[in-house]
C-alpha cells in the first residue's frame, strides 16, 4: 500500500511540475523565451564539444599506437641492414681508398643478389646428421647440395647498399599493413645532412613507413661509416 502511494505521489509531483512549466512557458515574455532558447543552444554546444573532445582523445591514442608499431617495424629492418657490410668492396678486403667503393648510381643489389636470410640453409642439418647417408655412396651428391647452399648464401644481400630502393610490407593484426621503403646514399663525411653524388666513407640509411591509418609518413635514419 505504501509503494502504491509513493508511486502515485511521485506521479503527482511530475504532473504538477509539468503543469507549472507549461504555464511558465505560456506566460513568458519574449525576453524570457529568448533566454531559454539561448540556454538550450549553449547546452547543445557544450554536449557537442564534449563528444568532440572524447573522439579526438581516442583518435590521438590510436595514432600514437600506430606510430609505435610503425617505429618498431622500421627499427627491426634498420637493425637487419646495420649488420651488413659497409660496401661490397669491404666484405673480404680492407679498403684504404673510397675509389674502390660502389658508384653512387650503382647502389643496390649486385647482379643475382636477392633479399633473404643468409645462412638459414646451413642451419638445416638434417642431411648431415643422418648417418645412413654417410654409409651410402651418395655423400658426393650431398656435398653438391652443400655447395648449392653456399651459392644461395652468396646471392643474399650482404652489404647495406643492397637495400637501396628495397620495399617490404609488414602486416599487423591491430594496425593493418605497414609499407616500408629504404634509400641508401652517400653523405658528406663532415655533414650527414648533405647527400653526395660521389663516393664517401659514410652512407645514410633512410627508411620510410606508411600506413593507411597514419596521417603522415614516418622516417627513420641511420648512418654508417667505414
Amino acid at each position: 500500500m505504501w509503494q502504491i502511494n509513493a508511486i502515485e505521489s511521485g506521479t503527482y509531483i511530475v504532473y504538477i511540475l509539468l503543469i507549472n512549466f507549461i504555464h511558465f512557458w505560456l506566460t513568458m515574455s519574449g525576453t524570457q523565451m529568448f533566454l531559454v532558447i539561448g540556454a538550450i543552444f549553449l547546452f547543445a554546444l557544450l554536449v557537442l564539444n564534449v563528444n568532440r573532445t572524447i573522439l579526438q582523445s581516442e583518435g590521438q591514442q590510436r595514432s600514437a599506437e600506430y606510430i609505435v608499431m610503425a617505429t618498431s617495424s622500421a627499427q627491426n629492418l634498420m637493425n637487419e641492414i646495420s649488420t651488413k657490410a659497409f660496401d661490397e668492396g669491404t666484405i673480404s678486403l680492407p679498403v684504404y681508398s673510397a675509389d674502390i667503393l660502389t658508384l653512387e648510381e650503382l647502389l643496390g643489389p649486385e647482379a643475382g643478389e636477392v633479399y633473404g636470410n643468409c645462412g638459414e640453409d646451413d642451419d638445416d642439418g638434417e642431411d648431415d646428421d643422418d648417418g645412413e647417408d654417410d654409409d651410402d655412396g651418395e655423400d658426393d651428391d650431398d656435398g653438391e647440395d652443400d655447395d648449392d647452399d653456399g651459392e644461395d648464401d652468396n646471392n643474399c644481400f650482404d652489404d647495406i647498399d643492397d637495400y637501396n630502393l628495397f620495399t617490404r610490407s609488414d602486416p599487423n593484426v591491430r594496425g593493418g599493413t605497414f609499407n616500408l621503403k629504404v634509400w641508401v646514399n652517400y653523405v658528406n663525411d663532415n655533414n650527414f645532412d648533405v647527400v653526395m653524388s660521389t663516393k664517401t666513407r659514410t652512407k645514410r640509411i633512410k627508411i620510410a613507413v606508411e600506413n593507411p591509418f597514419m596521417a603522415d609518413t614516418l622516417y627513420l635514419y641511420n648512418y654508417k661509416s667505414y
